[in-house]
């Protein structure tokens, strides 16, 4: 079995002896984890599995892995307080669906599993309803008045003689929106704020916009 040493930052050369000197170099000298951990990588290992009462080195070894772009997962065993059969079914099953290729014969020596077949309806779950869409609420019937705007449904005057546009944006009635989004939030164009400006303008007779500038998304 290949040794990668956190004191060399690679593997050890085959018959290499853990002896005293080795490890009293390993107590002197920085501890080369992050170098293990690339040369491993670099050889192709793409699953590391932390064998531990509870993970403490996994985070660091996902991070070296994602900085590294060659891909690979770090995973833990048992977790404080989980330490049971279960926990470690639950890491085993992890290791397996990331590549791993448990021995069952082991696994399972002294127990009598057995095989059942699995329900296919549950992954080919089908939905035939109809989603309800939002009622729409004529503004007229609030006492406002109506806008002919795909975004501003209703104008009032305010008390002190201003003007209160309203209207209501949602993915629901606007699923367009869904195709402008930053860093995988959606968020409403700079262009649509640019028109709702303006068409605001226009109520209020001012027909130009000069200058509009948005301080967050």
């Amino acid at each position: 079995v290949p040794f990668y040493s956190t004191l060399t930052g690679g593997p050890l050369p085959h018959g290499t002896v853990l002896d005293a000197t080795y490890w009293y170099e390993n107590l002197r000298r920085p501890v080369r984890f992050q170098d293990a951990v690339r040369a491993l990588s670099d050889d192709g290992h793409r699953l590391f599995i932390e064998a531990s009462p509870h993970p403490v080195l996994q985070i660091g070894i996902q991070e070296t892995l994602d900085e590294a772009g060659a891909g690979g997962t770090a995973i833990g065993t048992l977790r404080r307080d989980h330490g049971g059969w279960d926990r470690f079914l639950t890491a085993l099953s992890e290791a397996a669906a990331h590549g791993a290729i448990p021995d069952a014969d082991a696994l399972f020596d002294g127990h009598h599993p057995r095989t059942v077949e699995l329900p296919t309806y549950a992954f080919r779950h089908r939905r035939y309803w109809l989603t309800p869409k939002a009622p729409a609420t004529d503004a007229a019937d609030l006492g406002l008045d109506t806008l002919d705007h795909p975004l501003l449904g209703a104008a009032t005057a305010t008390p002190d003689g201003g003007l209160l546009l309203t209207g209501r944006v949602s993915l629901d009635r606007h699923p367009w929106l869904a195709d402008h989004a930053v860093t995988g939030t959606v968020v409403l164009p700079g262009t649509a704020l640019t028109e709702l400006a303006l068409r605001a303008g226009q109520a209020a007779g001012a027909a130009d916009l000069e200058e509009l500038t948005l301080e967050a998304p």
